[in-house]
């Protein structure tokens, strides 16, 4: 008898935990005779997002135990608090993904208007907020030429 945790592991992803009680499991309990599914939503394997906070994943998003002799249950209270805190954690990653989208449509917009200074600002803060992604990179390396290539223009002016 012991309590088991389950770690759910997939690379970039967070690590999601559960904790399985076998305390009280009565000796002959087989699969045949029990309960043993417990299901809950709301929780997936999605990238680390730089920025949002996954301290909750630290700790264990079910806790399963036999209160009695007919199947595992899981502690609905708790379950329903990890849940909540979960959507938590998904609001965070919802307005990151929000800003970041804004940031590169703003830059578009800045950079089909030859504004390239306005470009490479937001086009930089697109790349802070997801600094994995491609896109902002290489909208910002050409953003960066434009300013250069303005400079360059405005000095041979002079």
């Amino acid at each position: 008898m012991a309590i088991i945790s389950l770690l759910f592991r997939m690379p970039s992803c967070n690590t999601k935990k559960f904790s399985i009680s076998t305390m009280v499991v009565p000796s002959g309990t087989t699969k045949g005779n029990i309960k043993d599914e417990v299901k809950i939503s709301g929780v997936s394997d999605v990238k680390a997002l730089a920025g949002v906070n996954y301290s909750l994943l630290n700790h264990a998003l079910l806790r399963m135990y036999m209160p009695g002799k007919k199947g595992f249950a899981d502690d609905a209270y708790y379950t329903s608090q990890m849940v909540a805190s979960f959507s938590d954690i998904r609001q965070q990653e919802t307005d990151l993904l929000a800003k970041y989208a804004a940031a590169l449509k703003n830059g578009d917009a800045a950079f089909s208007k030859k504004n390239c200074e306005l470009a490479k600002t937001n086009y930089a803060t697109a790349n802070s907020l997801l600094p994995d992604e491609v896109v902002p990179k290489e909208k910002l390396l050409a953003a960066e030429k434009c300013v250069k290539k303005k400079r360059t223009k405005i000095i041979r002016q002079l």
